[in-house]
């Protein structure tokens, strides 16, 4: 199980299966590709993103904040943190809220 950053797949376009944190921030990126089923920490904040990809249901922590996003997909049961600050998002779909420890958000016209 290994950490990868964006240096080190920016050929690839893709995410290997042992990639458990994946950190990508401020790189200009337009979209993301799939992500590793085992992926534990996505890290993709300061680029150029208007969606996320399926998250895969192993992720505890997501930080997709500066970006262009208007929509989170479905959120993966197990998420303890979520900082999606400085996105147009208008609307977060169910989720136990109840297991997360950190919620950063800074739109205070999105409905949960």
């Amino acid at each position: 199980m290994r950490k990868y950053y964006y240096k080190d797949l920016v050929d690839k376009n893709v995410i290997p299966d042992d990639c458990v944190e994946f950190y990508c921030y401020n790189n200009r990126i337009t979209k993301l590709p799939k992500l590793s089923q085992s992926l534990r920490k996505l890290y993709c904040g300061g680029n150029k993103l208007t969606e996320l990809p399926e998250l895969p249901q192993s992720l505890e922590s997501l930080g997709c904040n500066i970006n262009n996003i208007t929509e989170l997909p479905e959120l993966p049961n197990i998420l303890v943190l979520l900082w999606c600050s400085d996105n147009p998002i208008q609307y977060i779909t169910k989720h136990n809220y109840e297991i997360m420890k950190k919620i950063y958000f800074n739109n205070y016209n999105i409905k949960m």
